[in-house]
């Protein structure tokens, strides 16, 4: 059995190092709409595809929704969704709670408005409310302002306002007059664009916009693309301030005093500081030649530019504070003021930080290998776990839990109070239900390898070797020596240099489609995966019928030749997820001569170890999260577990070949028989005596010693070995007649790993040893004489334990709804803490202010609230049939400005710095020295206050003056006390 990197990855019902999340959408196995933009409403979660958006109502998922047998066939795993085709592709989605809509922006320049109740009453596909081009190129971005307005951001800096008083209007109209409501859109927007560079801020039109964020504490917006942002006044639309590294000459309004940013002059000044060293010219060989042309072209296509992504922002969330958070390829969290003057900047993890949101108090984190981190607003790390198996690139909040998807599709729900006491209960509750949600499914591998010594096998030979074929659910061929000369080398060199390295050569290609053609493919078997290194090839089949089932196909290579970067000697491989179990299949060619056993095993761990599937950085090691803490669990080559807690997470990762619940490995692997003469060798093979010959492979002996493909395991060899031959002779005995009679060598082989560690005895079938196979035959084929090797194959039979994904969905949601300890659980994470509210309503008459106060008694617990102001909705008859309701999206009037006093973060909030009055009894209305029109509006404030009782602190209060006509109060606590 393996120890350490070579271990078979312990899986189980449920990760013991990560809360069991709510799977909404497995990843699909296989999809031509990829994932592009997720939301989510109060109670659904939304999912731009190309060509679609899909919606699932999160509590019928989790009740009779659970399962997916409505679903398209590359959703079958899913919970139950809405299904709703649109033109073109989705770029950006943004949920409008107040006028329960969720607004699309697409490619074509169309913002389309949807409504949820209608999607809601009628539970199928529903057309858009509103449609209109608002910008000439692809709207990039969209946000909903404190003042009820969208924005929506596109190429060149451009920047649209839509004030929702138009938008209402034209609502009211689209039911009935779809071309006058799109129309009255297109012409009535705020140009921001002009607007700002009008003031000033002439570097707006420089940046695409990608980012609109509405912080809504300071009644602001933030806008930008990576290398620059902007800040807005929401209520005025001016802008406020505009920095980033690519940002000549800072902006800022005369009203705001300009702190520089000093990070990127920073970065500036210690990169220009490196020195570049020139080495001497000296006489190049004629593949160092080729290296350096092959790099020179990658620069070239890149523009000549260092490729330095450091100072680009890649994700942003405004906290409940008033800060603003974001995140860099370089793994940077940096966290701003309202203004944009930076307050702290950190890297927890040194990995590219793909999206980030605000919960509560909490800001979670993903990262482009897959993992999330809780931080609390302080900076302190409270979690961290692997999520996903690839990059998290949008997260979103939808009741008790956080949504996160993946760059594959894959859409998790986990609960916002994580981590925390209910995961452990999850997770035991969960592991006693597996027999639940198991299945059991059995297919068979028929795995092949040939050195072709440059030759082009007739489709005869190709047919004899692969003849097993037919009662193997997947096929996979090795082939090792389809092109060795100097151009072939130095060619397939530069290609993966360039990045060219998909594309197989002619020769490479040729035996593609001749093995296809032994197969019967696009008949019986489709061709999945391939990959060519130089003289290396590896393709992959899968029958029709498993087809469905087959997903997340990746493919790389490891060259071993000089250098490490020529491929006359290597690996490739292709990965696959089949029953959502992970299979890896490789083809190597190793080093050569009867001496070579140290290069050879050498070989082999610069294969397994630099073997990467479309990651850089892994995510296939285990991750122990602990409050405050992270403990990072590694394993070094003589398996000895590293562990080291800190409040930063920097480690070592497995090798991705580490996570492969199945390793099927074949290849010249060159290993000979030693201490043995060539007639004696003739002899011994004539009388078929294996078992003297055996003991004397060179690859049985370094496997037994622990020094080669640890843990894996071998068939019985019960063949003859398959090197050298004299090409085209029939005799079975016919070895190299050549001066050199080399001596006859197992030197082609098949080597496999499933979960099984080789000491533990298979007691039962389950998901914590998912994968269990066994040899059905392991021979060559004596009758191929087109090359100085015989091909060789193994048949495999493979038992696999598959999650079904709706039966594990209905035991989490019975857990969820129906546990005890859970609903308790529950119920103290949605509750309250003492919090004295001297009125829910106010009522204002004859002119006399009211006054709201909301008291924190606690001395324990900190409290999340939010105030939302709905005003009567405008109603319009457009016809005796229809009826439109509209209401503002959490839309402030203009003569109504927020102040949020940050030096008051930790205590209480005074949302408003002064009241707004009557003044007689007309519509007009004083606030402050001014006097504005009065509107009827709604309207969204943040804030957090400390509990009273803490050492030196009085008991704290919050108080709002605010003339309204009528106002609702929430206070809602959207994380448990115990995180604070």
């Amino acid at each position: 059995g393996g120890k350490g990197v070579y271990k078979p990855p312990l899986r189980g019902p449920v990760d013991p190092d990560r809360p069991v999340p709510f799977d909404l959408r497995p990843s699909p196995m296989r999809t031509n709409q990829p994932a592009r933009a997720l939301t989510c409403t109060g109670s659904s979660v939304w999912l731009a595809c190309d060509g679609a958006l899909k919606v699932w109502d999160v509590a019928n998922a989790m009740s009779h929704g659970s399962g997916g047998d409505g679903n398209p066939p590359d959703d079958i795993d899913a919970a139950a969704f809405t299904y709703m085709g649109v033109e073109g592709m989705t770029l950006c989605l943004v949920a409008d709670a107040a006028n329960k809509l969720v607004w699309s922006g697409h490619r074509d320049g169309k913002v389309r408005a949807w409504s949820t109740e209608e999607l809601v009453r009628s539970k199928r596909r529903t057309e858009p409310s509103l449609c209109w081009i608002a910008h000439r190129s692809p709207v990039l971005s969209m946000v909903i302002t404190t003042y009820g307005e969208l924005w929506t951001g596109s190429d060149g800096g451009a920047i649209r306002a839509w004030p929702w008083e138009t938008t209402s209007h034209a609502l009211c109209r689209a039911e009935e007059e779809t071309m006058s409501a799109a129309s009255l859109m297109a012409r009535s927007y705020v140009d921001l664009r002009a607007r700002g560079t009008a003031a000033g801020a002439t570097s707006l039109a420089n940046t695409d916009v990608y980012f609109l964020l509405s912080e809504h504490a300071n009644g602001r917006v933030w806008s930008g693309g990576p290398l620059a942002l902007a800040i807005w006044d929401a209520r005025t639309r001016d802008v406020l301030k505009v920095f980033g590294p690519s940002v000549q000459s800072e902006f800022s309004s005369p009203d705001i005093s300009p702190v520089r940013d000093s990070m990127w002059d920073d970065d500036v000044r210690s990169s220009m500081s490196k020195a570049s060293k020139k080495e001497k010219a000296g006489t190049l060989s004629f593949f160092q030649r080729v290296i350096g042309a092959a790099d020179a072209v990658r620069r070239a296509a890149s523009g000549g530019q260092g490729g330095d992504d450091s100072k680009k922002v890649d994700a942003l969330v405004a906290a409940v504070d008033g800060t603003v958070w974001g995140g860099y390829p370089s793994g940077m969290i940096i966290q701003w003021d309202g203004l944009g003057n930076r307050l702290q900047a950190t890297i927890f993890i040194p990995v590219p930080v793909r999206s980030l949101c605000a919960v509560g108090t909490r800001i979670w984190v993903g990262y482009a290998d897959g993992r999330i981190q809780v931080l609390a607003d302080t900076g302190k790390v409270l979690g961290v776990w692997i999520a996903h198996s690839a990059a998290i690139v949008h997260m979103e909040k939808c009741g008790s839990f956080v949504f996160t998807m993946a760059l594959h599709g894959g859409i998790r729900g986990w609960n916002i109070g994580s981590p925390c006491p209910i995961d452990g209960i999850l997770q035991i509750e969960m592991q006693s239900k597996a027999e639940t949600y198991t299945q059991e499914r059995t297919f068979k591998i028929l795995a092949g390898t040939w050195n072709v010594a440059e030759e082009k096998a007739s489709l005869k030979s190709m047919q004899m070797w692969l003849a097993s074929a037919t009662h193997a659910g997947v096929v996979f061929v090795g082939l090792q020596e389809t092109e060795m000369s100097a151009g072939a080398i130095a060619m397939a060199a530069a290609k993966e240099t360039v990045g060219l390295q998909e594309k197989s050569s002619a020769n490479g290609q040729w035996w593609l489609d001749n093995l296809g053609a032994a197969l019967g493919e696009n008949q019986d078997f489709v061709r999945v995966g391939s990959r060519q290194l130089a003289g290396i090839l590896i393709g992959v089949w899968v029958r029709n019928e498993l087809i469905p089932f087959v997903g997340e196909i990746d493919a790389a290579a490891v060259p071993c030749g000089f250098g490490r970067a020529l491929g006359n000697k290597g690996g490739v491989g292709v990965k696959i997820l089949l029953y959502r179990r992970t299979f890896c299949f490789l083809s190597s060619h190793l080093a050569a001569h009867m001496d070579a056993v140290g290069r050879r095993n050498a070989d082999f761990e610069h294969i397994y170890h630099q073997m990467k599937f479309g990651r850089s950085s892994g995510g296939s090691g285990t991750c122990l999260t602990f409050r405050g803490a992270t403990v990072r669990k590694t394993a070094s080559p003589d398996g000895q577990e590293v562990g080291k807690e800190s409040e930063t997470v920097i480690e070592a990762v497995m090798p991705d070949l580490a996570d492969a619940d199945m390793i099927v490995w074949v290849g010249d692997f060159n290993y000979r028989i030693d201490d043995l003469a060539y007639e004696d060798a003739i002899d011994l093979i004539s009388s078929r005596q294996w078992e003297v010959l055996l003991p004397k492979d060179q690859l049985r002996i370094e496997m037994t010693g622990g020094r080669v493909f640890q843990g894996m395991r071998e068939g019985p060899l019960r063949f003859q070995p398959t090197y050298k031959f004299d090409k085209g002779y029939s005799n079975p005995l016919g070895y190299d007649s050549s001066e050199k009679k080399r001596i006859p060598a197992w030197c082609d082989r098949v080597i496999f790993r499933d979960s099984y560690d080789g000491t533990e005895a298979k007691k039962k079938f389950n998901l914590s040893h998912p994968v269990s196979a066994s040899v059905i035959s392991y021979d060559s084929c004596m009758d191929a004489l087109d090359s100085d090797h015989k091909p060789v194959r193994c048949l495999l039979n493979v038992d696999i334990a598959v999650i079904n994904e709706a039966a594990r969905r209905r035991a989490f949601c019975e857990l969820m709804l129906n546990n005890p300890h859970v609903q308790k659980w529950m119920d103290q994470l949605n509750s309250v803490p003492e919090t004295v509210v001297s009125t829910n309503k106010i009522i204002l008459e004859d002119g006399v202010p009211s006054i709201l106060k909301a008291i924190n008694e606690s001395s324990r617990q900190c409290v999340v609230f939010e105030l939302r102001c709905e005003g009567d909705p405008a109603e319009a008859t457009v016809s005796a049939a229809a009826r439109v309701t509209v209401r503002a999206g959490f839309g402030l009037p203009p003569w109504l400005q927020v102040t949020h006093f940050s030096e008051c973060v930790y205590e209480s909030f005074s949302v408003l710095p002064g009241y707004a009055r009557f003044r007689d009894d007309t519509t007009e209305r004083k606030h402050g020295n001014q006097s504005q029109v009065y509107e009827r509006f709604a309207g969204r404030f943040h804030g957090r206050w400390r509990p009273g009782g803490w050492p030196g602190q009085p008991r704290q209060s919050c108080e709002l003056g605010l003339l309204l006509q009528r106002i609702t109060l929430e206070l809602v606590q959207e994380v448990p006390s115990c995180c604070f």
